[in-house]
């Protein structure tokens, strides 16, 4: 008798695993398939893009660049790693990233609802060593501090990738 409720004590674990690890997950599946808008899905990408920044990992935002990608005076998405393994490995130790405003605006194309436009800047600051000085990471390489940039979404099999990046000032 003693086996019998052991067996039932271990299927109780069993469905409280199911239904403490599953039930969750399908909530969350639902919701992030059928109830979230496309305008979140693609600030979650760019809210991944700015932590992967933040963690020194090029890859989390080279991730979200489609294979066409192209960006200002013809970078492409290999392009874009390779800076960001520069900036993000090389050149700094510690990096900050925002972007604003906060929420970051993106509107679905009228015509095409899977093309999307985002609108905001950039203020992005490193260290070079772990107790230095921040410094804006644009100014070293333009005038601005802050960086305004409009990126091109395209919703594709793999979600929503930018196609094209162009800053505020030149198109």
């Amino acid at each position: 008798m003693v086996r019998g409720s052991e067996s039932s004590g271990r299927t109780y674990v069993l469905i409280g695993m199911i239904v403490f690890f599953v039930v969750p997950y399908g909530i969350w599946y639902v919701y992030d398939q059928y109830i979230k808008s496309d305008e979140d899905h693609i600030r979650d990408q760019l809210a991944g893009a700015v932590q992967g920044a933040r963690d020194r990992i090029p890859r989390k935002i080279s991730g979200i660049l489609s294979d066409d990608f192209r960006g200002p005076q013809g970078v492409t998405s290999d392009d874009m790693h390779r800076y960001l393994i520069h900036i993000l490995v090389q050149r700094y130790r510690e990096v900050d990233v925002a972007l604003l405003p906060d929420p970051v605006p993106v509107t679905l194309d009228e015509t095409d609802k899977t093309i999307a436009t985002a609108r905001f800047k950039v203020r992005m600051r490193g260290r070079v060593t772990e107790n230095g000085a921040w410094e804006p990471i644009a100014r070293r390489y333009s005038d601005e501090s802050n960086v305004e940039l409009v990126t091109t979404f395209k919703k594709t099999k793999d979600g929503w990738l930018i196609t094209r990046v162009h800053s505020e000032s030149s198109p």
